[in-house]
Parts: structure tokens; sequence; C-alpha cells
């Protein structure tokens, strides 16, 4: 089915070719029931929590020392400018598509379980990504997908599974989710009529001032003020040229600036978790997720589950 189809067996031993979420044809995939943002859900999600992100890093910091390395050679600075650049974009061509193709197959087999998981949570087939919810299970606890006949049994995630990047949480019934983003720029998705877009930016800024990501960000800045000011005055700055040290200061602050603290703020979610929680319950919102849950029917358990992400919390006007 393709030179990226990786193939897994299914709970009765046949082989499938598992969803591929990795690749750039997932509309494939999507369905009435099953839209396209739901999709982009599910592979960020499996994204942040993959084992092969790392690699992914490696490989691509590798692939740059080694375009680098090509670049500067004696022996191709030697060249005439037009062959020189001939050879340069050909190479980055070439290194870039094997580099991609070879990370997608590589990703599609680290992270076989772990999105097959993903979509049995969801209660869809992890070939096709057709919807098995309402299908009866069998003698073996199989479900039959009716779409492509892969036969599957429920395995729901523990911890591990929602844990590697993306922070997590227990809900008010034990099961765990993924924490909302309290700290963002994209704040529309979570506001609507019972709450402005001014309301949540307020909610935001009290957070913050009390939260890990806000003393984290303040320290990490005086820090990368601190470095910038000794990379200006050392030595081995002062020895390269005019565009060489521009590149460098646009790598610095890209480092210091965009990776450093977004990395800050996916980390500091895991410790913030008690402080999104509360402030997402006192506005009648999923902390997992962010929808509102003000009309939702309480429970036996005095718990009001999520329509969006299906997570279950215990609100204080519940008790009123």
């Amino acid at each position: 089915m393709g030179l990226l189809t990786h193939y897994i067996k299914d709970d009765r031993g046949r082989k499938v070719p598992a969803v591929n979420i990795f690749g750039v044809g997932i509309k494939q995939y999507c369905h009435d029931d099953f839209t396209l943002k739901d999709m982009k859900r599910l592979r960020r999600d499996v994204h942040f929590r993959s084992k092969s992100i790392w690699i992914c890093g490696f490989a691509g910091g590798g692939h740059a020392l080694v375009y680098q390395a090509f670049g500067w050679s004696p022996w191709f600075r030697s060249l005439q400018p037009t062959l020189r650049w001939s050879l340069l974009a050909g190479f980055a061509l070439v290194f870039a598509s094997t580099l991609i193709i070879l990370l997608t197959k590589v990703r599609s087999m680290m992270d076989a379980g772990l999105v097959r998981k993903v979509f049995l949570e969801e209660k869809r087939c992890a070939s096709c990504a057709y919807t098995i919810a309402d299908v009866t299970p069998e003698q073996d606890g199989c479900r039959v997908c009716r779409e492509c006949g892969a036969a599957w049994k429920h395995v729901p995630l523990c911890p591990h599974d929602v844990g590697c990047l993306t922070p997590s949480m227990a809900d008010d019934r034990g099961r765990r989710v993924r924490i909302a983003r309290l700290i963002c720029w994209d704040v529309s998705k979570y506001c609507g009529a019972d709450l402005t877009k001014s309301g949540l930016r307020n909610l935001q800024r009290a957070s913050f001032l009390r939260s890990w990501a806000g003393i984290l960000l303040a320290t990490w800045a005086g820090v990368a003020l601190v470095l910038f000011v000794l990379l200006l005055g050392s030595r081995w700055y002062l020895e390269f040229g005019i565009i060489q040290r521009l590149l460098l200061a646009v790598v610095y602050f890209l480092a210091a600036g965009v990776l450093v603290p977004a990395s800050i703020l996916r980390w500091s979610r895991g410790l913030d978790a008690r402080l999104i929680r509360s402030v997402f319950l006192r506005v009648q919102r999923c902390p997992s997720c962010g929808s509102n849950i003000r009309e939702v029917e309480i429970d036996a358990d005095r718990c009001v589950v999520c329509t969006e992400c299906g997570a279950a919390w215990r609100l204080k006007e519940a008790g009123a």
C-alpha cells in the first residue's frame, strides 16, 4: 500500500496496515463523525507522547551539522560558484527528502503501539479509523471493524502512555487525562457567551503570577540576558565575521526566545496542574480540553462528564 505503510497485527493475528498519522494524506481517514480537526487532535497528542521524537530531533540536528560541514569544507569552497550552489541545492534536496522518508518510517514503526492504543481508546479502528463503538463484541472480546475487517480488543491507556511529554493528571474518577493550556496565545477556543476573551485574559494574568510557568520564565529571562551579554563580549564571538555573528545571534534568539520558553510552558503545565484545574473549574470548563460543562447533567457520584473528551469532574457548584 506504499513505501511508508507500516503493518501491525490485530487481536486475531491478522496483518493489517496501521493508521499513518504522520503522513500528509490524513484526510483519507476522515469521515462524517471523525473530522480533520479530530484527526489533528489525536496526531498532536501522539506526537508529544511518542518515543521517536528524540530520534527525530537528533537526526535533524545531525543532518544540519553534516550540511554545515559540507558547505564549509575546503574542497567545496574551491569550486566555481555556479557548481557550488548547484551541488549545495542537490545535496539539500536529496538529504532532506531521504531524511523525511526515513523518519516517517521510523516513527510509524516505533509509535505503532501507541497509535493503536490511542485509536482504540477513542473506539476507532487502528487500521482505517472507522468507529467500532456500536459494534457488538464477539465471544473472544474482539470488535470487528465493518470497513476493513480488523478485530480489536479495547486496551485502556495507562498513565505512562498519557505521560511522556504531554502533562497529565487524574480526573475525579481516576482516569489519566491531559491538561489544558492556561497560558497560550489562542484563547478564542476557550471563549463563549459565558466567558469572554477579556475575562479569560484576566484569569490568565492572575494565575500567571502565582504559577511555576511565571517563575521559571522570569528566571530564564534573566539568565538569557546575562548569557547574551557574555556572548557579545567573548573573544570567540568577535573572531567571526559580521554575517556569522548575525547568524549566531539569530540562532541564539530563536533558542532563547522561542524554544526554551515553549519548553518551559509545556513542562510547567504538569507543575501547575492543580492551579489549571481550579481555574477552569471555577468558570465551569473542562480542565482537560476547555469545553463548557455548565449544562452537563450531574451523575450519581456528583461528577460532570465532559461531552468532548469524557473526563469527569466535580464542580463546586454541584454541591450547592
